[in-house]
């Protein structure tokens, strides 16, 4: 194999360890989309079933309660009181019978689509009336044609209820004469003995219920809703209602009869099974869809809506609606976001494709400018070893990356034991501690110093002994950073004749470097200071207004095409950038003030604070706040920093207050001039004075950023303009009665109060 081709060898190899992890993580997040946009989609599939069968019982139980209350109705005539309680001649008798029957005639023709028979049985369970409905013609059934209905399940059951009672039947298929009449048509009865108690009669007054527009209902709410499954089932999993016609009634159709849930979908019927339906609608997922039921009683749900009236329903009779919504359904709502999951998972491929070979080809290129490095190490470390000087080479950590064999011997180390060390290691304790301070400083000036010119120094050996030297530096900036090489030479000789000079010039030496310490530490904390705030105002803000600026593009030229949680999550980035750059104002703000020079003169307090509460009110004109301010408070302090602090304080009182019905803010003071302490206090949501210890600390916030915006540095600016000014400041507070933040300024520097 040529040098070519395994070179590109190892290079495919680099790209799959990045590649291969990175894609993982990829599909991994992929997926975890799919799945949560799925169970969504089951929420949202679940949510509709229950209103829809909620929607289908309420219908139900309104047309069961309008039956209800005709039967009471006719079973309370004066027409069928008379004629119960009659005890005239045969043709009277028959005469008001005829009565009757036409009063009942009249009554089924107003409701033709409700109603299928009204019959009265004697005691004997012989039919004595019955109007018939067919097709919508009501009329009377002849006398020869009056059937015996004594062995009907619903005459028995209703024949031991008390009177008044109202008896409600199955929910089955009309028979005539033994048969199962054709066309199938769906029933319902009630049963009473009206007026027992008071005649004694012992007949049932029957009134057959035409169920088949009920189910019609339910059939065309289920065709309107989608392509979901509705069911209604009988106690023994049997279709009143189901996905065909010709699979119903299977409980009176021994041709039917292997039309049953648990033999169509056995999962469903486990899941019924498991989880007898209740008053409640029950969801579950099975196999990847959503099957939703609910048991409907239709005595107990119907005598719900009719206080008055005492209902019975035939033993074990309850329905099951159910609605079932197979996997495919979910799939095909999830779709989109399958579709724009693949469009993004194509682009992150190709990115992570991309990405993962460019990283790999840079690996490449380091590695091999590492063994350039290597080798430049090695002569670089022939040509120390042959310098006539002990010679250092550290880093700008301080830490000696190089040390000739001279150095090593003269310091007394093992050869290779320098190199990892911190050069404060060659110097004495007694001096180790300021030694940083001086290395920095000469890095952010670094210049060569020749051997002549060199600064006397004292080095310390391994052992702890130490011997004068001078000392020649050298800064050689490199892509590691820069590195300092210090040229060591032994000066016994020449410390031994000045020694005399050092000792009195000790004490002078030790406290002007005390005070150069103390100014370079000071210097330092500037630079950092300074340093800190241009990378807040260039190096966060760069970032940021790209988020913003692309953010806005994409919205102009997109935004037509994402949906509205596309738009939402767009939206989203705009407001977390807008935060961010309000959090480095804040910062740059406090940053100033921490730095800038006080210059004091006499402040109107009470000026201030009214101009300041006039702006809240134009940023908030709808807002009713009473604000009071006392006059003529007057205070030396900087106007500038003084003006920040008020601002942060009525700021916060006006945001507190927010949600309060008649918001106050007072701005004011106590005490004598001298020992003045001023206050600002409102009536808003107050704080838990536990946590008081958080309330000055920068970004530490009491309230959730969803009750009240902003960043936790407003009060950490109040502390530290009120330190600057000598003064001090404390909080009281209660949760739900408002706050009260107390302040004094006291006498600020003599040479800041002068200018």
């Amino acid at each position: 194999m040529t040098p070519h081709r395994s070179d590109r060898s190892s290079w495919v190899v680099d790209v799959l360890r990045l590649w291969i992890p990175s894609m993982a993580l990829v599909v991994g997040l992929l997926l975890l989309i799919y799945e949560q946009e799925r169970s969504h989609q089951a929420q949202r599939f679940e949510a509709r079933h229950e209103a829809q069968i909620n929607e289908s019982f309420a219908i139900m139980g309104n047309r069961l309660a309008a039956v209800v209350r005709d039967m009471r109705y006719l079973a309370n005539t004066q027409r069928l009181e008379a004629y119960l309680g009659g005890h005239g001649a045969q043709d009277q008798e028959s005469a008001m019978l005829d009565a009757l029957a036409e009063d009942w005639r009249r009554f089924m023709a107003t409701r033709p689509t409700l109603y299928d028979q009204i019959r009265y049985l004697d005691r004997d369970g012989r039919e004595r009336a019955r109007i018939n409905n067919r097709a919508g013609r009501v009329q009377r059934v002849p006398e020869a044609e009056l059937q015996q209905k004594f062995d009907r399940y619903y005459v028995q059951e209703a024949r031991s209820l008390p009177g008044d009672t109202i008896y409600l039947s199955r929910l089955d298929l009309n028979m005539e004469h033994g048969v199962v009449e054709q066309p199938l048509k769906p029933m319902l009865r009630l049963v009473t003995a009206p007026l027992r108690g008071r005649l004694q009669d012992g007949g049932l007054l029957v009134l057959n219920v035409l169920a088949q527009p009920i189910l019609e209902r339910l059939r065309s709410d289920a065709t309107g809703s989608g392509p979901s499954h509705v069911w209604l089932l009988d106690p023994q999993g049997y279709w009143l209602l189901g996905d065909a016609p010709d699979q119903e009634w299977g409980f009176m159709l021994p041709e039917r009869s292997q039309f049953r849930l648990d033999s169509a979908h056995p999962a469903l019927h486990a899941a019924l099974q498991a989880s007898p339906p209740g008053p409640q609608t029950v969801h579950r997922r099975i196999d990847g869809g959503v099957f939703s039921f609910q048991r409907y009683d239709p005595g107990a749900d119907t005598a719900s809506l009719l206080s008055e009236v005492r209902l019975h329903d035939a033993a074990g009779v309850y329905w099951t609606l159910a609605r079932w919504s197979p996997a495919s359904e979910i799939d095909a709502a999830v779709a989109p976001t399958v579709a724009r999951l693949a469009w993004i998972g194509g682009a992150l491929v190709l990115l992570v494709s991309l990405g993962s070979g460019y990283i790999a080809w840079l690996n490449r290129r380091r590695a091999e400018a590492l063994a350039a490095e290597r080798d430049t190490a090695a002569a670089l470390d022939r040509f120390i070893d042959s310098a006539p000087d002990a010679l250092v080479v550290s880093d700008a950590q301080g830490r000696i990356v190089l040390a000739n064999q001279l150095a090593e011997s003269s310091l007394g180390y093992a050869p290779g034991e320098l190199p990892g060390q911190s050069i404060e290691a060659l110097v004495p304790d007694r001096l180790r501690s300021a030694h940083p301070a001086l290395r920095e400083h000469y890095l952010s000036e670094p210049q060569s110093r020749a051997m002549g010119d060199g600064v006397s120094l004292t080095i310390r050996r391994k052992d702890g002994s130490e011997f004068p030297v001078s000392i020649s530096l050298n800064a050689l900036p490199g892509r590691d950073g820069v590195r300092v090489i210090s040229a060591i030479r032994d000066i016994s000789a020449q410390q031994q004749a000045e020694a005399s000079l050092r000792d009195s010039n000790a004490r002078i030496l030790a406290a002007h470097d005390a005070t150069e310490q103390a100014n370079r530490q000071l210097l330092e904390a500037n630079d950092a200071l300074e340093a800190f705030a241009y990378s807040v105002s260039h190096d966060l803000r760069t970032p940021l207004r790209s988020i913003e600026g692309f953010s806005v593009i994409l919205l102009k030229r997109f935004g037509d095409k994402l949906d509205a949680t596309g738009q939402d999550y767009l939206q989203r980035m705009r407001a977390a950038s807008q935060r961010m750059e309000q959090m480095i104002d804040e910062i740059l703000t406090l940053s100033r003030i921490s730095r800038s020079e006080l210059a004091c003169v006499p402040v109107d307090l009470s000026a201030l604070a009214t101009e300041l509460v006039a702006q809240l009110r134009e940023v908030a004109p709808t807002r009713q706040v009473e604000v009071i301010i006392a006059p003529g408070m007057v205070a030396e302090a900087d106007p500038t920093l003084t003006r920040a602090a008020l601002a942060n304080l009525l700021g916060n009182a006006w945001k507190y207050t927010g949600k309060t019905d008649r918001a106050q803010i007072e701005f004011g003071c106590d005490g004598p001039d001298g020992a003045r302490e001023y206050f600002v206090r409102d009536n808003g949501v107050g704080f838990d004075m536990a946590h008081a210890d958080k309330l000055f600390v920068a970004f530490e916030r009491l309230h959730k950023a969803s009750e009240f915006q902003g960043t936790g540095i407003g009060l950490a600016t109040v502390q530290r303009v009120i330190t600057r000014h000598r003064g001090h400041i404390r909080a009281e507070a209660a949760v739900g009665e408002g706050a009260c933040f107390y302040f004094t300024l006291g006498a600020p520097p003599a040479e800041a109060a002068h200018g």
